[in-house]
């Protein structure tokens, strides 16, 4: 059993949260706190998702990763492996065709870039995600896939 994620992991899982909310289309909702089933099991629950609505509606428990259009994982101290290694790559398998990482920590690599930064990916045509935004607080961007929405990191440090 993992334990709970910190209250501020939770904080700002609510603020990514509302990025693409207001922004979703009506057959599109954001969920956190979902398990999202991954090689034929409920595998992970990831801090964010963009889904259908429609078998949400109909009461599943679970997410099927056809359902599944963007997947977010915020990486703490704890599983930093898993959530950039390990998880990514369950994704992409699954064919989850968007992954956002937010670190929100000191990263090698972080150079001169303000926490927290997004990482945002896509699904390319060899079911490998590449990198599409290296997005650093004290920039936006605005994105189109799944939808369009902007993404402020700056949002995330103000706890």
């Amino acid at each position: 059993m993992s334990p709970a994620p910190s209250a501020q992991h939770q904080w700002i899982g609510d603020r990514l949260r509302r990025f693409p909310e207001d922004a979703a289309p009506e057959e599109l909702m954001v969920v956190t706190g979902t398990g999202l089933l991954l090689d034929s099991r409920p595998g992970v629950i990831p801090d964010v998702m963009v889904v259908e609505r429609k078998p949400i509606r109909d009461g599943a428990r679970v997410v099927d990763p056809e359902w599944a259009h963007l997947v977010v994982e915020i990486v703490p101290r704890s599983t930093t492996a898993m959530d950039r290694v390990v998880k990514p790559v369950k994704y992409a398998e699954a064919g989850t065709p968007h992954f956002r990482r937010v670190e929100t920590k000191p990263f090698r690599g972080q150079g001169a870039d303000e926490l927290p930064v997004i990482f945002t990916y896509t699904l390319d045509e060899n079911d490998d995600y590449q990198l599409v935004h290296r997005v650093a607080t004290g920039t936006t961007v605005d994105l189109t896939q799944p939808f369009a929405f902007r993404v402020d990191p700056e949002a995330l440090s103000g706890i």
